[in-house]
């Protein structure tokens, strides 16, 4: 790769920033067909370096750093014109390897990463790394140091690298090949995936870590608690001052020990729980995409919100301190059995105490777990109601409803608060409970051990009283504990059910022969089953539609101070049976194919599948039968286009890499060259929200030039040229479809209502009422001997028109044949021939 590389620094580049050079070095390979990847791996910090660095510091030699492949071309270029290479250009091979990806983030963030580099802070530094193994945490030290150096203002740049390992997408890809595996084993069995085991073999290794290291800091505790024993009696002369000072070390030891290990164990748990919470967000943020539409409908926006907002937060919750969970039952055994050895006999009326303590707590803890179920009930009703309002805001304003939805809004958001508060004291109960009835059965256990006529000695008490805060401590955990593992079962099992829906069926993969095929066979598709025969998604058989009447002024808006119900036209329907709701369009025995490179038109009258057939073709609606293939990378331009909040050119690019040359080719095939110099600021001039500062024709160009920019194999296009003028449509297809795609061999499937694109398509689909009445290509259909439906939709057509020549030749001939006198006496027939000329116009419109 760095031959072609290297042949692109100019003498002139020499004095531009690292970000910028690297930025162009990454530029220029990609443009030549090289893979970043081997870019990145060029630029990779020798591995031999730090060896060499570490030699010349032995002997007592400057450390001194290898050149930099750009610095040795830079100066090599300005060796030959006298120029002197740039300071910046001398900045580390790591940086450089992340600035190259720079480009691929857009704007916002990854204009700024392209200006630091990810490897680098803000003031051109490299990043320093969190030591893979640091007993005391010294790295923080630093960050100290620069805090009070910078007046306590600290920036991004100046943290530490996390470790790429720790990354959401990277821990995600981990989990979702592990759920895939899951899921085939548990179909070969015959038994439902298991996420919880899923999750265990994700985490299991770093669990075991963090497990491991919490059991030496409870060994450490513990032992503390022993050896206060022992110093108490050297303190009082029972032992001599040689083993008092031996205890005395040890008690410093295990408590720095203890210390250390703790904090290495919550650090490795922290990590653990940003695994587990990262992982599934992306996993169920994933899913969402990939459900079926079906599955989709069993969900309500507010459960979906749910699975982030609270169930994917207690995974990071409860997974924070689970480590520590684990070991609570081990810490309580060994603490009641030293306590028993120390006290006695005395000591089961505490055991006794506690254990009714434990039984009490659990029943709260299980109330507890009630009201919480039933709080992400109360919250899911509440967030459908507020997304309700939001998406109608505008109806909710101009009917001025904004009362009436805030009642509603209060309303679920009164019962909700009403759950919580009892919660609250329920957990204030739990808390008096945890914390209470132990000290009480400490004070009763040495009451117990003086009746029986034993002497509290200092060291005993010393020692018990360490070991009662211990065992305090574990069995205020432990019902804690066992809620919320409660409380993060019912939170997996949410995840778990959502992660087992059907997905899309998968409509093409990867082969270098199959690139830019489309294939569906005897496909049937469905947008939804729910709606097709009156039934619920429980197959229940839904409620007949009650007469529509209006509201009465009591549930109208007349209460707020406005028009009433029936002025209003506010109809309430008691029940609407699931085919009122709107027919799903479905899709009955297709069988379509087009070969890599041709293009293939979809036409048909309005309601007859064009579109569902779009959507058949990506995946995105139920299969009832048949297979569809894809082959190849594919690019899908809507009737009403996506359009992002941000520049033409990040519109097009879609935080794509920017290759110049291609990215003007594109610009010059959509006809949006004219469109660049006419806006403000070309292009980077912002569209605005859903593209509100740009018209519908510049939308769809903009989508078509989005869509060519990332060199699909195959192309679906959902009627794009309607919404431009006549002109520029044809000149589209021209350079674009029949043009730029033609040249590249993309597959293109234009679904459209103009037909004048018809004898210049490869091979014609016509559908109607959901089928496939006839195919072929145009010379074929149009034949005498066809079957004659695509020849009578064409002669609506053309038949118009053709009147309407018609129509424009005779008025001519007559305007050329009579004189100005004539014009004028004739005036009322020019005028009948006008309205003749105008109605043709109209019925070829139609």
């Amino acid at each position: 790769a760095w031959p072609r590389a290297l042949g692109s620094v100019e003498p002139s580049h020499c004095a531009e920033p690292p970000a910028q050079a690297t930025r162009r070095l990454g530029e220029a390979t990609t443009s030549d067909g090289l893979r970043p990847s081997l870019v990145r791996r060029a630029l990779q910090r020798d591995p031999g370096l730090s060896r060499r660095r570490r030699g010349w510091r032995q002997a007592g030699l400057p450390a001194q750093r290898t050149p930099h492949p750009l610095r040795i071309a830079a100066q090599h270029e300005a060796s030959t014109s006298d120029l002197r290479p740039a300071q910046g250009l001398a900045h580390e091979a790591s940086a450089s390897a992340t600035a190259t990806q720079a480009p691929s983030m857009g704007g916002g963030a990854g204009e700024a990463q392209a200006k630091e580099g990810p490897g680098q802070n803000g003031n051109g530094q490299q990043h320093e790394r969190i030591p893979s193994c640091d007993p005391v945490f010294s790295y923080v030290h630093p960050l100290f140091r620069k805090l009070r150096a910078q007046k306590d203002h600290m920036e991004l740049g100046d943290l530490p690298e996390l470790d790429a390992r720790l990354l959401p997408e990277v821990s995600a890809r981990r989990l979702e090949q592990l759920w895939t595996e899951e899921r085939e084993r548990a179909r070969a069995a015959g038994r439902k995936p298991s996420l919880q085991w899923t999750m265990a073999r994700l985490l299991g290794g770093k669990f075991s870590v963090s497990v491991l290291l919490m059991w030496v800091a409870i060994v450490c505790n513990l032992l503390i608690a022993v050896l206060t024993n022992g110093v108490v009696q050297a303190v009082e002369g029972k032992v001599s001052p040689e083993v008092g000072y031996g205890l005395a070390a040890c008690f410093f030891g295990a408590v720095v020990i203890g210390g250390i290990f703790t904090q290495h164990a919550q650090n490795n748990q922290t990590k653990v729980s940003m695994i587990a919470s990262g992982s599934l967000n992306a996993v169920v943020f994933r899913k969402l995409a990939l459900i079926t539409s079906k599955e989709r409908s069993k969900y309500t926006e507010g459960q979906i919100i749910n699975f982030s907002a609270v169930d994917c937060q207690t995974v990071l919750e409860v997974s924070l301190f689970l480590g520590f969970f684990v070991l609570v039952p081990v810490q309580i055994i060994v603490c009641t059995i030293l306590l028993y050895l120390t006290l006695g006999p005395a000591f089961l009326l505490g055991l006794a105490i506690l254990c009714v303590n434990m039984v009490a707590v659990d029943r709260v803890g299980d109330s507890v777990k009630k009201l919480q179920a039933a709080k992400n009930i109360l919250a899911d009703q509440r967030n459908i109601v507020l997304n309700e309002a939001l998406q109608g805001i505008r109806t909710i304003k101009l009917l001025a409803w904004e009362r009436a939805f805030l009642d509603r809004v209060e309303e679920k958001r009164g019962s909700e608060m009403e759950n919580l508060n009892t919660t609250g004291f329920r957990r204030a109960l739990q808390a008096f409970l945890s914390f209470g009835l132990p000290t009480l059965a400490t004070v009763a256990t040495f009451v117990l051990f003086t009746e029986l006529g034993n002497d509290l000695e200092p060291a005993g008490v010393f020692m018990s009283l360490a070991l009662f805060e211990y065992l305090n401590m574990a069995l205020v955990i432990l019902p804690n504990f066992l809620n919320e593992w409660r409380r993060l079962l019912t939170s997996v099992e949410r995840i778990e059910t959502f992660l087992s829906e059907d997905e899309n069926y998968v409509v093409g993969e990867e082969s270098a022969e199959d690139v830019g095929l489309v294939e569906i066979k005897n496909g049937s598709f469905f947008w939804s089953d729910a709606a097709a025969d009156g039934k619920d998604e429980k197959g229940e058989k839904e409620p007949e539609a009650a007469p529509a009447r209006a509201k009465g002024q009591e549930k109208g808006s007349k209460a707020y101070g406005v028009l009433s119900a029936t002025d209003n036209g506010d109809v309430e329907l008691a029940a609407v049976p699931g085919a009122l709701r709107g027919p799903a369009l479905t899709l009955t025995d297709i069988n379509v194919r087009a070969e890599p490179g041709q293009l293939l038109a979809v036409v048909g009258k309005v309601s007859s599948g064009k579109t569902t057939l779009a959507n058949a073709l990506l995946g995105l609606i139920g299969k009832a039968s048949g297979s569809t293939f894809v082959g190849g990378r594919t690019a899908f331009v809507a009737q009403q286009p996506f359009i992002m909040n941000d520049s033409v050119r990040e519109n097009i690019i879609f935080r794509g890499d920017f290759e110049e040359a291609w990215y003007k080719e594109c610009i010059k095939a959509c006809c949006l060259e004219h469109d660049m110099e006419s806006f403000v600021a070309g292009d980077a001039t912002q569209v605005g929200e859903r593209g509100i500062t740009i018209s519908g024709g510049q939308k769809q160009r903009v989508a078509l030039a989005r869509a060519a920019y990332f060199r699909p194999d195959v192309v679906i296009l959902d009627d794009p040229l309607s919404a431009m003028d006549a002109h520029v449509g044809r000149e589209i297809f021209d350079n674009l479809i029949l043009g730029l795609w033609r040249r590249q061999g993309t597959t293109v499937i234009l679904i459209t209502n103009q037909l004048w694109v018809c004898d210049r398509c490869d091979s014609i689909v016509l559908l109607d009422e959901g089928r496939v009445r006839e195919q072929g290509t145009y010379a074929a259909l149009t034949d005498a001997g066809a079957p004659g439906r695509f020849r009578e939709l064409m002669s609506n057509v053309t038949g118009n028109a053709d009147a309407q020549l018609e129509v424009e030749a005779e008025v001519a001939q007559e305007e050329t044949k009579e004189g100005p006198q004539d014009k004028q006496q004739e005036k009322p027939a020019v005028g009948g021939a006008s309205e003749a000329k105008n109605e043709a116009r109209g019925e070829a419109r139609e």
